[in-house]
């Protein structure tokens, strides 16, 4: 997934995995080529799932996928990922 217009309008782009039952809660950006999605995939239970993009969004890897209960945020500080759950 990729927008230009600064999250306005979404389209599809290649990953890894299917988006299928899959909810993002939020978006991150190191800079304008690496970014970070945070999220849960349904399967047979919610499934905590954390996503890479280091070419602005064009493509995506899971870099964590975990049955941790309903991520909601992810942010960086001093270099250190800090993501808020629901639990």
């Amino acid at each position: 997934m990729k927008t230009t217009d600064g999250g306005y309008n979404w389209e599809m782009t290649k990953a890894e995995f299917s988006f299928n039952n899959t909810s993002f809660e939020d978006v991150k950006f190191i800079n304008s080529q690496i970014g970070f999605v945070i999220g849960y995939k349904y399967t047979s239970g919610y499934n905590g799932i954390i996503l890479k993009t280091i070419d602005g969004g064009d493509s995506w890897r899971v870099v964590l996928e975990t049955g941790i209960n309903l991520p909601q945020a992810i942010d960086f500080t001093d270099g250190n990922v800090w993501l808020g759950l629901w639990v």
